[in-house]
């Protein structure tokens, strides 16, 4: 093999070379990618947090979501320095579980998604770019593994981290090669015993209330996650003691660790990008280090799991940058679903998207705060812009299958004041607050959301044709009824639906 570098071509951090061991043949699946008819409400969900949804006026609209309720959580909160949970429900108090049973009995498909399973114990100080926040910027490893002062090297022939100075070398300093690297450290799947047993511990706590599915964790491919940052071996190397304690080898005293054995399926933490190196590079290293031997999956999850928004991701504050329509093929939401959908059949698994979602600031001195922002155009606002985005973002989802979260049920705050990328996406916003609660407003989006619940939520999904003039055709059927959908997949006021 010969690699050529341009003098221009910048700096490169990882060449890798794939292949099968030696004697072994090649034993490359044939992928056959699955979409599902489903019904269209089974696919519609949303975002949260606690306490989101309930208004000042008495409506509580994180009620009746039987497609999903995702609501993020944190380990930082939810236990006790020395470990211990402050709720056996895994929740912060009696309040909290009594609020999320209360959404469950409602209807909702509740899950908690965890921005982090990092606690006390692990690396908060090394570089967290969100100090007061639930810390996921940090990769989820116990601070003493990255002590460098206990001359820790990685053992390969037992396949662990050994810590001292190696024999026969005395008093003198061992060579820097010596010393762990944190992306090293984070390859090793043992490195992650600790946030496991956290794992385990809200997996079993959750079914007191009734949930039996968990997130772990949040993006951790974005660079912007700084020191949280992983290579995708290291989410490999994670999603394998998450699961089952890497088929079984890592131990708590007398208990397992990762959710193997609970019931409870575990959802890949969301990656922000869907890059198929990076995807491969997982799906590798899990062909290599896991197998089928002894009744352990091969792929260390039950649900794959992505991030979509539809735009042109410049970055925040700059001014420029927006959100664009889900058809619009500079994004192509469809071809990132469809390479998604790709690895979820190499996996066996269901694909969901747990965020998606447009800002939609009336004062367009707020939106250049976000990248996300709609950026209105003809004689619609963004607000109207919005509901005709986020209403086409379910169909196409409908249209594959896959489950979409739209991010968020609700503005996290006044924020048509600050402006931030994601602080206007809600399906509704404040009007004010009485001090505890705000009293929430519907936006347009809101209305649409529920007229293809009321209309189309028990139908199923059947077809769809798209034209040349992306003109799309979707025909949903119940029983003896059909229903078509139809609107054109553009960006200014052609026919709109």
């Amino acid at each position: 093999m010969q690699l050529h570098i341009a003098d221009s071509f910048g700096i490169i951090n990882e060449v890798v070379v794939y292949g099968y061991r030696i004697g072994v043949a090649d034993t490359e699946p044939t992928i056959t990618k699955v979409k599902p008819n489903r019904i269209l409400d089974s696919i519609m969900a949303t975002n949260i947090f606690y306490g989101m949804g309930r208004s000042a006026d008495g409506n509580y609209y994180n009620y009746h979501w039987t497609g999903g309720l995702r609501s993020f959580s944190a380990a930082a909160y939810l236990q006790y320095a020395n470990g211990n949970l402050k709720h056996p429900a895994g929740v912060a108090d009696a309040l909290e579980y009594n609020y999320d049973k209360a959404q469950l009995d409602s209807g909702s498909n509740l899950h908690f998604a965890f921005g982090s399973l990092v606690d006390s114990s692990m690396m908060i100080n090394a570089g967290s770019n969100n100090p007061g926040g639930d810390w996921a910027d940090m990769k989820p490893i116990p601070t003493n593994l990255a002590d460098t002062s206990t001359w820790q090297a990685f053992s390969y022939q037992d396949n662990l981290v050994r810590s001292g100075l190696p024999a026969g070398n005395g008093n003198s300093v061992p060579s820097g090669r010596y010393i762990l690297t944190m992306n090293e450290i984070a390859e090793i799947p043992a490195s992650y015993k600790k946030a496991a047993r956290n794992l385990r511990k809200y997996a079993n706590g959750g079914k007191l209330i009734g949930l039996y599915t968990i997130e772990p964790d949040n993006e951790k491919d974005g660079t912007f996650k700084k020191a949280g940052y992983m290579l995708p071996y290291s989410i490999a190397a994670m999603m394998s003691a998450y699961y089952d304690g890497h088929r079984g080898t890592i131990w708590d005293g007398a208990d397992s660790v990762g959710v193997w054995g609970t019931g409870v399926k575990l959802i890949f933490p969301a990656l922000s990008y869907t890059f198929p190196d990076y995807i491969e590079a997982m799906t590798y290293w899990w062909r290599y280090n896991r197998d089928t031997t002894g009744g352990w999956k091969q792929y260390p999850f039950d649900i794959f799991n992505v991030h979509q928004y539809p735009g042109t991701l410049a970055v925040q504050f700059s001014g420029s940058g927006k959100a664009i329509s889900p058809e619009n093929t500079y994004y192509n939401l469809q071809q990132k679903l469809d390479t998604a959908l790709h690895f979820a059949a190499i996996y066996g698994t269901p694909l969901v998207n747990t965020e998606l979602g447009f800002d939609a600031y009336i004062d367009t001195n707020k939106r250049n705060n976000s990248f996300q922002a709609i950026h209105a155009f003809g004689t619609k606002n963004v607000e109207q812009i919005q509901a005709d985005w986020v209403a086409r973002s379910y169909l196409m989802h409908a249209a594959n299958g896959v489950t979409m979260y739209q991010y968020w049920l609700a503005d996290q705050g006044n924020y048509e004041t600050t402006g931030g990328t994601f602080n206007a996406t809600g399906l509704l916003k404040w009007n004010t607050d009485d001090g505890a609660l705000p009293f929430l407003q519907k936006r347009p989006s809101y209305y649409w959301m529920k007229t293809l619940k009321a209309r189309l939520g028990s139908y199923t999904f059947k077809s769809q044709t798209v034209d040349a003039d992306t003109l799309y055709k979707q025909l949903y059927v119940n029983g003896s009824d059909s229903a078509y959908v139809i609107w054109y997949g553009t960006e200014h006021e052609k026919k709109q639906p």
